[in-house]
């Protein structure tokens, strides 16, 4: 009986990742309150509980480690070129001249940021000032990431422009950088990659 909890529990988290994947990303459906836009397309940990309420502690902790392929799946080429376009088609046409256009792209992990880095700027050639990645940097990172993240003393510069609001970059890619703490009033849109929820979506908002 365990066994075929386990199997129809870990059937239900896969439906449900495909079934929220497809048409969160495709449709870009949206949560709006005021002037501010926050759009998720990955559900919390608190969807999750709710799916292993029939499951046992071991049954769920098995699954979650099974999912951890889940970063594979959002972050295949064909996945990170849909998202990106529909980002660049949501904002351009309903937020680019929102407030000053000042926008921040939460990315599931820092492989997943920087795929989505380069793909708006094959999108968009023209954006290297406008979109900017802020993430911590480690000495395992590919050479090509260093110049991208840059240093401590980089990443203040680029928190001192994102709160300009002349100044030219307007986009900034995170992971979990500048999700609490850090205060840009005419911050007017949150695209977020990954699970939030609760208290840790609540502060980011």
């Amino acid at each position: 009986q365990n066994k075929y909890k386990s199997s129809k529990y870990q059937e239900g988290i896969m439906k449900f990742f495909i079934k929220k994947l497809i048409t969160l990303i495709i449709t870009l459906l949206l949560i709006s309150f005021l002037t501010f836009t926050a759009f998720s397309v990955i559900p919390g940990d608190a969807a999750l509980t709710r799916l292993g309420e029939d499951a046992t502690e071991e049954q769920i902790e098995k699954s979650k480690k099974e999912m951890s392929h889940l970063e594979e799946i959002l972050g295949a080429p064909a996945t990170i070129d849909s998202l990106c376009r529909d980002i660049l088609k949501h904002y351009e046409e309903n937020r680019q001249h929102e407030l000053t256009g000042k926008a921040m792209i939460v990315a599931y992990s820092r492989t997943i940021a920087m795929s989505i880095y380069h793909k708006i700027l094959e999108l968009r050639p023209d954006w290297g000032e406008k979109v900017k990645v802020v993430m911590t940097g480690s000495n395992k990172d590919p050479e090509e990431w260093h110049d991208i993240i840059g240093n401590k003393q980089y990443k203040k510069e680029l928190a001192k422009r994102f709160k300009d609001d002349n100044d030219p970059m307007k986009i900034a890619i995170v992971v979990d950088m500048w999700l609490t703490g850090f205060d840009v009033p005419s911050l007017a849109t949150m695209y977020v990659y990954k699970p939030m929820s609760g208290h840790n979506l609540m502060q980011a908002i």
